[in-house]
């Protein structure tokens, strides 16, 4: 679809890939990739899903539902990659539209990749906001913490334990019984206590009168 297009105005693309031909006839991820890096763009996320063989099939990732609410085939916590979602870009460094392509990164989750672009490119960013406070905002919280931009830089080299792993699963076990699971570290605080019921609350209210 995209071989023959006039892709040099595209800052970057998103595409639904195939790992095997066994799927579709379609073009493989392989093929994909190598189009894409003739055109000048790079890979900078890759999605992928799993699908199990129906000799053992394990549980499923999403909970898909056909137009009839019928539960309905998709991919699985395990398996084989056979699909996925692949997001390429620009070179970050060469880039002439620097203030959209950081916009881009931080949109898809690459802040790292959109300081990059705003500390190669501050005279680009200069006539919207000052560089420094745009890194600012582009520093991640980390346990819990925020840093600024020099702060969290500082820290990262010299070794903070706060970016050091954490204790918590992270992972699933190699065979599941069930996904449920959202990784919860060690440091994260308790919940908020759940909010009182409408009979806790007017009995509250009764006990003021």
């Amino acid at each position: 679809m995209l071989s023959g297009s006039d892709l040099a105005g595209v800052l970057g693309l998103v595409a639904e890939v195939r790992f095997t031909h066994r799927m579709s006839r379609c073009p493989t991820f392989a093929d994909f990739d190598r189009f894409c890096r003739s055109q000048g763009f790079d890979l900078y996320d890759l999605d992928l899903y799993h699908y199990s063989r129906k000799a053992l099939p394990y549980p499923y990732l999403y909970d898909y539902r056909d137009q009839t609410g019928a539960p309905a085939a998709g991919p699985t916590v395990q398996g084989q990659p056979l699909t996925g979602d692949a997001l390429y870009f620009r070179d970050a460094l060469e880039t002439k539209q620097a203030v959209k392509l950081a916009c881009l990164f931080e949109v898809f989750g690459l802040s790292d990749c959109a300081a990059e672009v705003v500390e190669a490119h501050r005279s680009a960013f200069e006539p919207w906001a000052k560089p420094d406070d745009l890194l600012d905002l582009l520093v991640p919280e980390v346990k819990g913490q925020r840093l600024t931009f020099q702060e969290y830089k500082r820290q990262h080299a010299g070794g903070d334990r706060l970016f050091r792993p954490t204790s918590g699963r992270r992972i699933p076990d190699p065979i599941v019984s069930h996904y449920d699971g959202v990784f919860t570290p060690s440091w994260t605080p308790p919940p908020p206590p759940p909010p009182l019921g409408l009979c806790e609350r007017l009995l509250r209210w009764l006990g003021r009168r």
